[in-house]
């Protein structure tokens, strides 16, 4: 009984002092406010248009194209290469790039 009540005390004499550390600390943090959409030819093959395509979650859709770059990349970030500033609504939005008429890739992310 008498080592429980020891361990009990050592405890919560532990836990006040992460307490007391944690509050002589000025913390900060980020959130992500734009997230990267690709699509990469693996051959590297002649330069292409992609074209992103993202659902919002209240079904209405931006469109951004790009072309590609070195090494094949065709990259856009949602929201500001979309032309779409302010808040967003939080939910999962749908996104697929398209190359030729084709979708060859298509994914979604939370925001």
């Amino acid at each position: 009984m008498r080592t429980a009540r020891l361990i009990t005390f050592a405890a919560l004499l532990g836990m006040n002092s992460l307490a007391a550390i944690a509050k002589d600390r000025n913390w900060q943090q980020s959130t992500e406010t734009e997230t990267k959409l690709w699509v990469r030819d693996k051959n590297e093959g002649s330069p292409y248009e992609a074209i992103f395509k993202v659902t919002k979650p209240d079904g209405s859709v931006a469109i951004a194209k790009v072309s590609s770059g070195q090494g094949g990349v065709a990259e856009v970030s949602f929201p500001s290469a979309f032309g779409l500033y302010g808040s967003l609504a939080h939910g999962v939005y749908r996104w697929e790039a398209s190359v030729s008429g084709r979708v060859v890739a298509a994914d979604e992310f939370g925001r």
